[in-house]
C-alpha cells in the first residue's frame, strides 16, 4: 500500500533525523561499492510499510568480497585506511531506538540492508 504523511505522525523529529542518518549510510556505502564496478552498476532504493512497519530497503550489487558478519565493526572496510567507520555509527544509532531495527540479505551477487521502523496505527 501506498506510504502517507499519516504513517509519519509518531516518529519524532529526533527518530527522523537518525533515519535520515542510517539511510544515508546505507547509500552511500551501495554507491561506493558500484563505483568499484566496471559493468553492472546496480543500487535500489524501496520504502513500503509492512506489519505496521516503515521498512527502508537499500539494494546494491557487489563484487567487493566483504565479511557480513563484521560490517559493523568500526574500522571494518573493504576501503583503505580511515574508513569503517559509517556501519558501526549506523549500529549505534540503531541499538539507541528500540523503534529500530536492522536486517540484511545476500541474493546472488545483490547485498540489501534493510531498516525497519516501528510505527503505531
Amino acid at each position: 500500500r501506498k506510504i502517507r504523511m499519516v504513517d509519519f505522525d509518531n516518529i519524532s523529529s529526533e527518530l527522523n533525523l537518525k533515519i535520515c542518518k542510517i539511510v544515508s549510510i546505507f547509500i552511500d556505502n551501495a554507491i561506493d561499492e558500484v563505483m568499484t564496478h566496471k559493468e553492472d552498476k546496480v543500487v535500489n532504493i524501496e520504502m513500503y510499510i509492512e506489519n505496521n512497519k516503515l521498512v527502508v530497503e537499500v539494494s546494491n550489487s557487489f563484487i567487493n568480497t566483504f565479511d557480513v558478519n563484521k560490517i559493523f565493526e568500526k574500522k571494518y572496510t573493504t576501503k583503505s585506511n580511515g574508513h569503517g567507520y559509517g556501519l558501526s555509527l549506523a549500529k549505534e544509532l540503531i541499538d539507541s531506538e528500540e523503534k529500530l531495527n536492522n536486517l540484511n540479505r545476500i541474493d546472488d551477487d545483490i547485498f540489501t540492508q534493510i531498516l525497519e521502523i516501528k510505527i503505531k496505527k
